[in-house]
């Protein structure tokens, strides 16, 4: 949630990967709502921008994210 592909922020505009559109019931259960839950764990950094959003977007969740390429502590 710490980083531009995950999560951004222009104008009231809240923009959130799409496993957030598709886990939403779980986010909802968990924290109450999306931005809420995004709140609760997001730094506080990131949580002073979502605070001041009105509506949410979704980011294309992009799968190549995953590749163990993306993740030096793994090679």
């Amino acid at each position: 949630m710490n980083t531009d592909r995950h999560l951004k922020i222009q104008g009231d505009t809240l923009y959130v990967t799409e496993l957030f559109k598709w886990y939403e019931d779980d986010f909802n259960e968990a924290s109450g709502s999306t931005k809420a839950f995004i709140e609760d764990w997001a730094d506080s950094a990131v949580v002073e921008g979502v605070v001041g959003t009105s509506d949410i977007k979704f980011i294309h969740y992009d799968w190549a994210l995953n590749l163990r390429a993306n993740f030096p502590e793994l090679r």
